[in-house]
């Protein structure tokens, strides 16, 4: 059963999108309609749904799409989220880069754009259950981290203790690098003793001076002339 949430204010493009999702649902799915951010929504809002697909329009006139995909995400991390908006430009799609992990972007200005919604949203439904964070708890501390943002995890001087390097902050955790690694995904891999690499997040490896590029241009040099051998 899957769950569908459309945040959506305007009439004409509501009951558009309504007939794509009706198109694919199940007898059994729910579908939760919302105009704007209401009373109603929010007694929804606090609940904790499964198999979650949520259509937003990024412009809203009470609470904007962003700041309820926040809300939305912190409740149930693994939720599928599908920007929809009438002013696609590059700007937003940094803007939702630089926030969210593993999101779709649909433009009402794209003349065809209600079958590139439905493809999207039948392509979320293949991805419904894939978890795409690192959740850990730690000295009472719950730590949400997508794992796009990770590059790679080393350990401290501590060997019982990891730091989690990331795009834009260096996070210490009493976990070891043998934990993480049994609760992680394939695409991070033990490239040295000390070090997971996120292989989706690589951007290139220099197998002479044994120095692994990431896409956002840093880098480490903790990768061992046998996991060149092994898997280069």
């Amino acid at each position: 059963m899957y769950n569908y949430v459309l945040y959506e204010d305007n009439v004409f493009y509501n009951k558009e999108i309504l007939k794509v999702i009706n198109k694919i649902k199940n007898d059994k799915d729910n579908i939760y309609n919302f105009f704007d951010y209401d009373h109603h929504f929010i007694s929804k809002l606090n609940q904790k749904w499964e198999n979650l697909i949520c259509i937003i329009d990024i412009e809203m006139p009470s609470k904007s799409g962003i700041d309820l995909a926040y809300e939305l995400r912190s409740k149930n991390p693994n939720c599928i989220l599908i920007f929809i908006t009438a002013h696609e430009n590059e700007y937003s799609k940094i803007i939702l880069k630089s926030k969210f992990a593993n999101f779709y972007f649909v433009s009402k200005s794209d003349i065809n754009y209600l079958t590139d919604l439905e493809d999207k949203i039948k392509d979320a439904i293949s991805k419904i259950g894939t978890n795409y964070f690192l959740e850990l708890v730690d000295q009472k501390i719950k730590y949400t981290i997508p794992y796009d943002d990770i590059l790679y995890i080393t350990t401290d001087k501590n060997k019982h203790k990891s730091i989690i390097i990331t795009s834009y902050a260096e996070i210490r955790i009493n976990k070891t690098l043998k934990y993480l690694l049994s609760i992680l995904p394939k695409q991070f891999s033990k490239t040295h003793r000390s070090c997971l690499t996120n292989m989706n997040n690589v951007f290139n490896i220099n197998t002479t001076d044994r120095l692994i590029t990431f896409n956002n241009g840093s880098h480490t040099s903790l990768i061992t002339q046998d996991y060149i051998k092994k898997e280069i």
